[in-house]
């Protein structure tokens, strides 16, 4: 039997890839940043409440 040796020819892909997804990620990270300094407290309220109202309606459909 001969023995397979293992081999990553597509390794040069993964690097390349590794380090588009990083900037893509950092990418992110810094429109997140402008969008959150260019919001309104207000905004954020409206946000959480939202957010309180969904957890509220998932509690309550747990309970049924």
């Amino acid at each position: 039997m001969k023995r397979h040796e293992v081999t990553y020819p597509h390794s040069h892909l993964w690097t390349e890839t590794f380090s588009t997804l990083q900037l893509y990620e950092t990418h992110i990270y810094r429109q997140q940043e402008i969008d959150f300094s260019e919001t309104s407290g207000e905004r954020l309220e409206q946000g959480k409440i939202v957010k309180h109202k969904k957890l509220e309606e998932k509690r309550e459909d747990a309970r049924l």
